[in-house]
């Protein structure tokens, strides 16, 4: 604020042509306040009986000396406060950014982090590079993500066919951010809230939380209070954890907007002596999982499990699950190495997984009016005559009750389990 340039414009807004005595007077009635108000103050108390015979005494026209409250009062207001920018403001640069960098540091309780830098690029580009070594690229117009291996020189590329384009989608998390914001900026409800100011690796910034009563979005957004640049977002678990069972945060530091980008870091070419894996799948519509997903992945379960019904229903329990097939299966999948796609039992493992995986998240989804429960520890598969699972549909008078032979009834809430 002590530069001749800021004060000549501030005074040029008010009608007064200030000289090299004016822009003294004035650099030494501001710093004067400044010095003094080392607090957050209001701007009435500025104006001090001193600071005012100080302007009154000078030789300033009375012009000039309005011209030293107003710039005092517009420092004051600009170095304590003044307006909050607006959401829209700090959003904007990464709703338009055509390039991005950042670090992804990944906290799940119970687990040590995992960090990755990812890079992304339009049109809908993403390169990512694991802790590892590991590097992931994927391009959603294309339908194809490929992973590098550069300790064993492999590289593994998995393509989706038949995708219709407005469909196409890959695993970009630069991309499902702009989409959250953009979400938020349409709703224009108190979803975006306004938390202040805090100093974020030296740099003071303020700070927005979208969704912070959402079921499953808890994000909080810092942009730099000068440039207005994002500088860090932080992505809570904890509403989504809810459904499914794990504590945590995603944390994307270091952004940078619209930096030079060579476009060969995104190409999807096997790099010279490489070996090359291809696994192909088609397209499938997304469709919500119902009921029928939940007996589908009960059923594996009990296949898998001698029968028994888990303790739990929930994503904890379905991961206990998943490891106990894969070593069954004799899979092992070693961090930094490449999966054999030759293996069929591979495929097979993908195939269950998923299936048991779209069976718990329709139990996670049910909203909490549709008052569920679940029974199933300790009950054997041919218990016909004990619930072990039940849940109100949206609109039903009725539950729907699934008992230990999986076969489903609708009962009337007054003879539901006790």
């Amino acid at each position: 604020m002590k530069s001749e340039y800021q004060i000549k414009r501030l005074a040029k807004k008010i009608r007064v042509k200030p000289d090299a005595a004016v822009d003294e007077r004035v650099l030494a009635c501001a710093e004067a306040v400044l010095a003094k108000s080392t607090k957050n103050q209001d701007v009435v108390p500025l104006l001090r009986p001193s600071i005012w015979r100080i302007i009154m005494k000078s030789p300033i026209t009375k012009i000039a000396a309005a011209a030293v409250i107003i710039i005092v009062v517009l420092i004051s207001i600009y170095q304590f406060g003044g307006s909050t920018p607006a959401f829209a403001d700090i959003a904007r640069p990464l709703l338009t950014a055509r390039t991005a960098t950042c670090k992804v540091t990944i906290n799940i309780k119970g687990l040590p982090p995992q960090t990755r830098d990812c890079m992304f690029m339009e049109p809908g580009r993403m390169r990512q590079v694991m802790s590892s070594g590991v590097i992931r690229i994927s391009d959603k117009h294309q339908g194809k993500t490929m992973k590098l291996y550069p300790a064993e020189k492999k590289a593994v590329i998995l393509e989706m066919k038949n995708i219709p384009e407005d469909k196409q989608r890959a695993d970009n998390w630069f991309q499902q951010i702009r989409e959250y914001i953009q979400q938020a900026q349409e709703t224009e409800d108190e979803s975006v809230k306004f938390i202040g100011k805090q100093k974020i690796d030296g740099v003071t910034a303020i700070g927005y939380r979208i969704g912070e009563n959402s079921d499953m979005m808890d994000m909080t957004v810092w942009a730099d209070s000068e440039t207005l640049l994002p500088i860090r977002i932080e992505y809570s678990l904890a509403s989504a954890g809810v459904y499914l069972n794990i504590e945590g945060t995603i944390t994307y530091s270091d952004i940078i907007v619209n930096v030079e980008l060579d476009e060969s870091l995104f190409s999807i070419q096997v790099p010279e002596g490489y070996e090359r894996q291809t696994m192909q799948y088609d397209y499938e519509p997304f469709k919500p999982p119902d009921e029928e997903d939940l007996i589908q992945a009960l059923t594996l379960w009990l296949d898998k499990t001698d029968g028994e019904f888990p303790s739990e229903l929930n994503m904890k329990a379905a991961g206990e699950l998943i490891q106990l097939i894969q070593e069954k299966m004799g899979l092992k999948f070693e961090k930094g190495k490449a999966p054999d796609l030759s293996n069929p039992q591979l495929h097979e493992f993908y195939r269950i997984r998923r299936r048991i995986q779209r069976g718990i998240g329709f139990k996670q989804k049910l909203p909490f009016e549709s008052d569920w429960h679940y029974a199933g520890n300790g009950v054997k598969l041919g218990d016909a005559d004990k619930p072990i699972f039940w849940y109100r549909p949206e609109g039903s008078e009725t539950y729907r009750v699934i008992y230990g032979d999986l076969r489903v009834e609708d009962v009337s809430p007054e003879n539901l389990p006790k």
